[in-house]
């Protein structure tokens, strides 16, 4: 899928309408201005998308890097006797983490929302 952003950008520039710039010919007559607004939405919804994906992403590397700090702590001072369990769960967390951030940056963490809204939306009827 292109960035919308930048085709609204392309369209103004050569002062064609985004379908001819997605068709790659010009149209017979011109596009409607209700048709660059809904597109100017898409591309606004598309860019607020990518901003929530990307403060995600940022808090799980956070905390995957704190757990592991905490681990590399534990691990350098000599506490993993008294703080063992501690420790297990801290590389749990960076494991967990990055785990996460493999997903996110995949194809699957789509089928996977999509899955888990289908699942909310059984349980809503019940």
């Amino acid at each position: 899928m292109p960035d919308f952003d930048l085709l609204i950008q392309l369209s103004e520039y050569f002062g064609v309408g985004v379908g001819e710039l997605l068709d790659g010919e010009r149209a017979p007559e011109k596009e409607s201005a209700g048709e660059n607004d809904t597109l100017i939405k898409v591309a606004d919804y598309s860019a607020n998308e990518n901003i929530n994906f990307s403060n995600r992403l940022r808090v799980i590397s956070l905390l995957g890097l704190a757990a592991l700090s905490g681990y590399a702590v534990i691990g350098y001072m000599g506490l993993s006797g008294a703080y063992g369990y501690a420790a297990d769960f801290l590389l749990g967390l960076v494991f967990g983490a990055f785990i996460c951030g493999v997903l996110y940056t995949s194809k699957h963490m789509s089928k996977i929302r999509a899955f888990k809204m289908r699942l909310i939306g059984r349980l809503k009827r019940k």
